[in-house]
């Protein structure tokens, strides 16, 4: 499936490469190329973090996840300033001959991980059916729902900063060019990458709600802090902070997912998960209006404000959260 999928993600890579060479560009061409590689790097995301979880032992699992978001991090550092830099040298078209080449090389990379095959394997029931006992599963689950809430929840109030409004911060605040711009992505993913070889090196969390409960305040908090700032030498660490509070949030979701839900269960509770990430429009979309009205620093102390708000509501609906109790590993699918 990872495999296909990187074809895919290439093939549109290439497609974008094509035009920009050619000089055929237009912006419809890019609305729907960008709705093509959203919709698979979503399938993407969800078979890769569930063919970890299926290769490595349950107790090696935080590890892996941190070494996995460590690759990823790094990669947006790299990616933000060598893209940026071949972009303003060479125009989009070279730009993207170099992304082409990079999915291409991660489909031989993919090619040769090899899966021990299951004595047994799982029952393939209709889709409807795995679908509706997904969700019943998931709705018997307080864990699951909570977590479920609080991805919605940054994708909805944090993620906007670095995954969509840091050019108006850029323009707005910092009156910086795409090299600025792409300074301001790279101090936040290098957050996430200390992040991420932070959660890497650890040997376990014995509570990772707790840990993504920390992170997820800790990350609007950051998001308060740098709403005040008008100059981009001190936002600087701040957005490192911001990158390092994301990824402590994420790898702790995955890893509280990935050791409560059953095996059979994990590729349909992450594939809900995934639909998290439609927050992530939303954000955008009300993050774009209220800019235009009351400027990108109002913006995001809003964001900050909400997403603590609602954090704290979680708290009082889900005690579990902090509690522990049903958190880790006593979920049953329903009638088992």
């Amino acid at each position: 499936m990872i495999i296909g999928l990187r074809t895919i993600l290439a093939v549109l890579a290439l497609t974008i490469m094509t035009l920009a060479l050619t000089d055929v560009l237009e912006v419809w061409h890019v609305f729907i190329i960008a709705t093509l590689t959203g919709m698979v790097r979503v399938a993407d995301n969800v078979a890769r973090q569930s063919l970890v979880a299926d290769i490595v032992p349950r107790e090696s699992l935080l590890n892996a996840y941190g070494l996995t978001r460590t690759t990823q991090d790094s990669a947006k550092i790299a990616g933000s300033l060598i893209g940026a830099g071949l972009f303003a040298q060479f125009g989009l078209g070279l730009a993207y001959t170099g992304v082409t080449v990079l999915y291409g090389i991660s489909v031989v990379f993919i090619s040769a991980v090899s899966i021990v095959r299951r004595s047994a394997p799982l029952q393939r029931d209709p889709v409807f059916h795995t679908l509706k006992s997904g969700v019943s599963y998931m709705r018997g689950s307080p864990t699951i729902k909570a977590v479920m809430f609080l991805a919605f929840l940054v994708n909805l109030t944090a993620f906007p900063l670095s995954n969509g409004l840091m050019p108006v911060v850029a323009r707005d605040l910092f009156n910086t060019d795409e090299n600025g711009l792409a300074r301001l992505l790279a101090a936040v993913a290098l957050g996430a990458l200390a992040g991420s070889i932070a959660m890497a090196a650890l040997a376990r969390i014995a509570r990772p709600d707790r840990a993504m409960l920390f992170a997820v305040v800790a990350w609007h908090l950051f998001l308060l802090l740098f709403a005040r700032f008008d100059t981009s030498g001190p936002a600087f660490p701040v957005l490192a902070a911001v990158g390092f509070a994301s990824s402590i949030s994420m790898i702790s979701m995955t890893v509280l997912l990935m050791t409560t839900v059953q095996r059979e269960f994990r590729g349909r509770v992450m594939g809900v998960r995934m639909l998290a990430v439609y927050g992530l429009p939303m954000g955008l979309l009300i993050g774009g209006g209220l800019a235009e009205v009351f400027g990108i620093q109002a913006t995001l102390t809003i964001y900050g404000i909400v997403g603590l708000a609602l954090t704290a509501l979680a708290v009082v609906a889900w005690p579990q959260l902090w509690q522990g109790g049903e958190v880790m590993g006593n979920d049953t699918p329903p009638g088992n």
